[in-house]
């Protein structure tokens, strides 16, 4: 397996052998966005036996850590590697090991859509020689819509993604406490200034720019694609109370292959987690 990269500079941060899998993070440079200083971390979760892996490319919640996400998707992340699946975690802009940017007060989702994910599912497809799966958890499933809208002035459409498992809990306007709720910072302590939100006594923080987008404007936009190129087969998760919504969502899809499930985030368990996603790896457009 390659451990440095054609496509752009790559840094091997750490590697480290657990007592149930093999932790390898990357840090990238791929010199697409408006800011030549951004650097992120992406982490590779695999087993010794890592011959022709699916890999899946794990876009986690914003303000979260990568420890944080092992707590919750352990048990989930142990079931996909007996399976032989690998998972790649991304670590957006100033999380974890990822660094903040020059220009991090100005980052958008934007960016991230349009070149941090792109740039991130082609270094795991050169590093396990395949398409990655998405699985975009709470907000940053909004990342992976934004993905495949166009706004005016935006660059070229990219190709569909190669589908994805959104693990969004809602749809439409949001109130400021669904969207806590939703992204898990439901009791928590939020340090607020013009210029960040941050966790308190954590390392993550969000920019005021970011932060506000996230919160009050691509959510209200997510009933519909405005993009020429549509994304391919997903599956959504959602609340049973949002089923007409959920249905009016799909429909402007318009994609035969799209579809939706129906569950409370906290009653999913890892065997679900992994039905879904060969749901979707079945049900993907031929590359």
């Amino acid at each position: 397996m390659k451990s440095s990269s054609e496509l752009f500079t790559v840094t091997l941060l750490s590697a480290e052998r657990k007592d149930d899998w093999i932790e390898d993070t990357y840090l990238l440079k791929p010199n697409n966005s408006s800011d030549s200083t951004v650097e992120f971390a992406v982490t590779r979760f695999s087993t010794q036996e890592r011959k022709q892996s699916q890999p899946l490319l794990w876009l986690p919640a914003f303000l979260h850590s990568r420890l944080e996400w092992l707590d919750t998707w352990q048990e989930a992340l142990l079931l996909l590697l007996a399976r032989g699946y690998e998972v790649w975690l991304l670590e957006w802009r100033g999380h974890g090991a990822s660094r903040f940017n020059m220009n991090w007060a100005r980052n958008t989702l934007l960016e991230l859509s349009q070149c941090d994910l792109p740039a991130a599912c082609d270094f795991v497809a050169e590093q396990s020689g395949q398409v990655p799966l998405v699985v975009a958890e709470s907000s940053a499933a909004q990342v992976w819509v934004a993905a495949h809208e166009r706004e005016p002035g935006s660059r070229d459409p990219l190709p569909p993604m190669q589908g994805a498992l959104l693990l969004w809990p809602y749809f439409g306007p949001l109130s400021v406490a669904r969207y806590v709720k939703a992204m898990g910072w439901e009791d928590q302590h939020l340090e607020m200034s013009r210029q960040q939100v941050r966790r308190l006594n954590h390392h993550e923080s969000l920019n005021r720019i970011l932060f506000d987008e996230l919160l009050f404007g691509q959510p209200q936009r997510l009933r519909k694609w405005r993009a020429g190129t549509r994304p391919g087969a997903f599956t959504l998760v959602e609340v049973p109370a949002l089923e007409k919504a959920a249905h009016r969502w799909m429909t402007s899809v318009g994609q035969e292959k799209a579809q939706a499930r129906f569950v409370e985030l906290h009653g999913m368990d890892a065997a679900l987690l992994e039905r879904w996603i060969n749901e979707v790896l079945q049900r993907r457009q031929p590359e």
